[in-house]
């Protein structure tokens, strides 16, 4: 009896031991990529897809061809953790659909006879698809200020109310 159960137990131990030795582990490879760059600076995440409330204006806030709303709509962006050992300058410049002389179209299924009209802080003109607003970076945070004005494109009478959504690309580099 003795015999038979240490033959038992060697029988389910030699079992138990063969089956973990024929089960070969799995594995594989795994591959990081990436890179580690230099940047000047880095866009505020917020910043990356913003939307800039310009209100509803009546069409009689315009005279003529030429002529702005009377407030802007105010927005900036913000260049985080910018480094001058990188880079001195940045500039922003903004693409879109253009009217006119570097005013940014509006979509083509609303309003009629108007375009956005971008400036910078200091009231100067910026032109859709021209070569954009420059500055002069400091180490840190960077806030680049704009304003944005409707602007009629053609005479009063003319303007067809509706919704005036309009879309721009801006594009930062470094110098």
């Amino acid at each position: 009896m003795k015999k038979s159960l240490f033959s038992a137990l060697t029988a389910v131990g030699l079992a138990a031991s063969m089956g973990t030795a024929s089960a070969a582990p799995d594995s594989g490879t795994i591959n990081f990529q990436g890179y580690i760059t230099e940047s000047a600076c880095s866009i505020s995440g917020g910043d990356t897809n913003m939307t800039v409330p310009m209100g509803s204006i009546t069409k009689n806030e315009f005279t003529t061809a030429g002529t702005r709303n009377t407030t802007p709509a105010r927005f900036s962006i913000s260049l985080l953790n910018c480094n001058t050992e990188v880079a001195k300058n940045a500039t922003i410049a903004f693409t879109g659909n253009v009217v006119g002389t570097g005013l940014l179209a509006l979509e083509p299924t609303g309003a009629q006879g108007v375009a956005v009209a971008l400036f910078n802080a200091n009231n100067q003109a910026i032109t859709v698809g021209g070569a954009g607003v420059s500055s002069a970076l400091t180490n840190g945070t960077n806030e680049f200020k704009f304003q944005a004005y409707y602007q009629a494109t053609t005479a009063v009478a003319n303007i067809v109310a509706g919704a005036a959504n309009a879309k721009a690309t801006f594009t930062v580099t470094y110098s």
